[in-house]
């Protein structure tokens, strides 16, 4: 048996599990749909679990829809846009005039075409659909050619008399077009040959035809008295130029029913409102948009859940079995990290911290019975913040006030903690840990715990998995491939597939190098507070270099390196952007990343691009950490520049 958690990407696997979260009900809806995602978010699998064929032949998805594969009343096609010749027929917008973006619209509402009437086939072929077939295929047919007779002369096709037909018809069509795009035909020439349709119009009048036979026949018993509608799932749509995504945009917001496009992306496009159409725009109101990126951390964690069992239902053959994050990873423990790190330092101010760890406990009214752990981080923050304990009369509202401080400051603290014992590498464990390494990323997620797993059990059999779902894993199990992961994916930048490896990686590293030192500071007086620096802004630059870092941010995000962190659908990206947490293993910043600016100007962020190795990077970080920290006087450093080169224990 393999690790249950180690397969990667979905068109990478043979064996497809499916867990749907509450976003399916969304996509389910007969609404145009948007939906947003880095890599690894799963937005295939979403898009996939739409599909018709998947969800009568899939056995996990059909357990997931509760054995109904045709609920909600659709046929769903998944196609990605980059594995269609997007690029081929960009040059027809390369003006700005309406013919140019009429014909790519033809051109979609082909493949859509191409794709629902091959599903409807294929569900008379397997006999889903049923009842007087014929006489519904041959009504198709006659209407294709009623309607668009023009365009099989054009293309020298036979006329059309099944859906199967109506639905190759679309694709040879589709294909010419490229092939004139190819040989650089003028668009016009290419207008003069054969109808152009408005936007739409094709795919409308073939849907309505094809949605009233589905109707007609109905789904056996399944069938009711609301009417069918498709779903044309258009997956990794970052791909189309700005001129495209005007088309798509407007192909959206002319969708009407039956058929409803729902289409996927990386990040947001950079617009999203107009279309082609003189005075007609896209509004919110036209379509659902569903962001991955954006969920609770409660949302995360029943989705972590949920794949994990699913995965591990598949690999043991038994439904009953369950996988639970507290009980294979126990609940944070910041305390019992740091008690680790005392027993096994040799170094002072492990002493002097167990000390003030006693003291507090006495004077905070913290007894035995309330903590697994002695109070170490608390301890900390209240001696080098100054904080007084409570007066005995106001001791438990006090306590709750100061307590729900500490617990915002206690990451950092912790981070500062490692620093002032001279360690070299902050621990990482327990489940609150794991989820905000993975910071929304559900292959992430999987990428930990597959590591987990089988740094517990690297002979990964069905006992062993078994047992790990119902004990838990140690804090320094959970550690090493916690970091193990990380260090993986910080190394597999160049492999990655961002546009400029190079430059990413130093950016990546340089950053994060920066993150790690600003977290690593607190302040010695209560004049600011363990701050969770490291949403980077930049400032300054010309328009080309602002664009060119545009580029760089973006792509670096959409690969899941960054994460941009402006909540307008139109902000900059350049305003915001962090390194990802599931970095902070590699680097010792905050598993929860960062939540406070720093700012970023245009000639250090080309000197770290220009960077010639990494010493010449971690000098760069190191001066940028000092400059950001020693701008805020309330923000004074604890530890000195020149104590960051010190050396540390392992």
């Amino acid at each position: 048996m393999s690790s249950p958690f180690a397969r990667g990407k979905y068109e990478e696997s043979t064996k497809h599990t499916y867990f749907l979260p509450h976003h399916i009900s969304q996509l389910e809806n007969a609404r145009p749909t948007v939906l947003f995602g880095s890599r690894g978010s799963g937005k295939t699998t979403l898009l996939r679990s739409l599909d018709w064929q998947e969800r009568f032949e899939n056995p996990t998805l059909r357990h997931q829809l509760g054995n109904d594969p045709f609920r909600g009343r659709f046929i769903g096609v998944y196609t990605k846009l980059s594995g269609h010749a997007c690029k081929s027929v960009d040059f027809l917008h390369a003006s700005q005039t309406p013919l140019e973006g009429m014909i790519f619209g033809f051109y979609l509402d082909l493949l859509s075409i191409e794709l629902i009437a091959a599903a409807v086939s294929g569900l008379i072929s397997d006999g889903i659909l049923t009842g007087q077939t014929g006489r519904m295929e041959q009504s198709v047919a006659d209407h294709f050619v009623s309607n668009w007779g023009d365009l099989l002369e054009w293309s020298n096709l036979p006329p059309c008399r099944t859906v199967l037909d109506v639905g190759e018809a679309s694709s040879q069509i589709r294909k010419k077009i490229e092939r004139s795009a190819q040989q650089s035909i003028d668009p016009k020439e290419l207008a003069d040959q054969i109808r152009i349709p408005a936007f739409g119009e094709f795919a409308k009048s073939v849907s309505v035809q094809l949605g009233e036979a589905c109707n007609s026949c109905g789904f056996g018993t399944n069938g009711t008295e609301n009417s069918w509608h498709f779903k044309i799932c258009l997956d990794e749509a970052e791909v189309l130029s700005d001129r495209q995504q005007l088309v798509v945009n407007t192909l959206i917001r002319m969708a009407s029913n039956p058929l409803f496009p729902v289409v996927s992306y990386v990040s947001r496009p950079t617009d999203l409102s107009q279309t082609l159409i003189p005075r007609l725009t896209l509004q919110k109101a036209d379509l659902q948009q569903i962001s991955l990126d954006d969920q609770t951390l409660s949302g995360f964690a029943e989705l972590a859940e949920g794949v994990a069992t699913v995965r591990c239902q598949q690999e043991l053959d038994d439904e009953s079995v369950r996988f639970t994050l507290n009980a294979s990873l126990g609940k944070l423990n910041l305390n019992r990290l740091v008690g680790d790190l005392l027993r096994n330092s040799e170094n002072p101010a492990a002493s002097e911290l167990q000390l003030l760890a006693e003291k507090f406990s006495v004077e905070w009214g913290i007894g035995d019975d309330e903590e697994e752990s002695p109070p170490y981080y608390e301890a900390f923050i209240a001696d080098r913040l100054k904080l007084s304990p409570p007066n005995p009369s106001e001791f438990k509202s006090k306590r709750r006030q100061e307590s729900a401080e500490f617990r915002k400051k206690m990451v950092v603290a912790y981070l500062a903690i490692c620093k002032h014992l001279l360690k070299r590498n902050v621990r990482f464990a327990f489940a609150e840990m794991v989820l905000g390494v993975s910071d929304g990323c559900i292959r992430d997620f999987l990428s930990q715990l597959h590591q987990i797993f089988i740094e517990k059990f690297p002979s990964a059999s069905r006992t062993d998995l078994r047992q790990f779902l119902c004990t838990s894993v140690s804090p320094t199990d959970q550690d090493k491939a916690i970091r193990r992961a990380s260090e993986q994916k910080r190394d597999s930048i160049p492999r990655s597939g961002v546009l400029r490896p190079v430059q990413v990686g130093r950016l990546i590293r340089g950053l994060a190098e920066v993150t790690a030192m600003l977290q690593n500071r607190i302040p010695t007086e209560h004049r600011g507070g363990f701050i969770e620096y490291g949403i980077f802004q930049l400032r300054g630059g010309t328009q080309n270099e602002r664009r060119e870092a545009t580029r760089l941010v973006r792509d670096a995000a959409e690969a899941g390196f960054l994460r941009l962190t402006g909540a307008d659908d139109h902000a900059d990206p350049l305003e915001g952007f962090r390194v990802h947490s599931s970095l902070a293993p590699a680097f010792g910043f905050s598993y929860r990343g960062a939540y406070y600016s720093t700012p970023l100007d245009i000639a250090t962020f080309h000197q770290i691009l220009q960077s010639r190795d990494d010493s010449e990077l971690a000098e760069i970080a190191k001066r940028l950490a000092s400059g950001r920290s020693q701008q805020d006087d309330p923000q004074r450093l604890l530890f000195p520049v020149e104590e960051e080169i010190e050396g540390s224990e392992p």
